[in-house]
């Protein structure tokens, strides 16, 4: 080989080297930046998400509180009515307990001071059955004879569930 034939081959391994080390630092630098724009796009999709997903359970939980107030409001407006006209000729209907068997369990967002009037006038409300009960089962039909007590109940009632309707009417606002 000739001293020129040499440093044209030289030139060419040095030019093929030098393309390929270019390649490959342009193939890294170009995968490093890729991969960091994906992860950065990655995370900002997952803490987007995250904030979505966070705004809907906030929501969803507002949500739920409102329907169990207005349930609870609304079961207590039907037993203040109940109360007013406690005795229908011999008939003496039940207080409804519906709403507050379904949410009783939901109440742990509330004030402290709501959910202490609430155990107490549901547990006002299942004396006040029993004694309905007791007068439908022990007496004899159309006798009365727990009229009484449970017309002095129904008042208690009425005082009881006007609080807890002003207290759940200014929650649901």
């Amino acid at each position: 080989m000739t001293p020129m034939n040499n440093n044209l081959l030289f030139n060419l391994l040095t030019s093929l080297a030098s393309g390929l080390v270019g390649s490959i630092l342009g193939a890294l630098v170009g995968g490093w930046i890729s991969y960091k724009g994906a992860m950065d796009s990655a995370k900002r999709t997952i803490d987007a998400l995250y904030k979505q997903e966070l705004k809907k359970r906030h929501e969803d939980e507002k949500d739920k509180l409102k329907l169990v107030l207005r349930s609870l409001l609304t079961e207590a407006q039907e037993n203040k009515k109940i109360t007013e006209n406690w005795k229908v000729v011999h008939s003496k209907p039940q207080l409804n307990n519906e709403a507050w068997n379904i949410f009783k369990g939901s109440i742990d967002h509330l004030p402290q001071e709501i959910q202490e009037k609430l155990i107490a006038v549901y547990a006002e409300i299942k004396k006040y059955n029993s004694l309905v009960d007791y007068d439908k089962i022990k007496v004899p039909y159309g006798v009365g004879s727990m009229d009484a007590s449970i017309q002095t109940e129904a008042q208690n009632m009425q005082t009881k569930l006007n609080g807890l309707i002003t207290d759940l009417t200014v929650l649901t606002k």
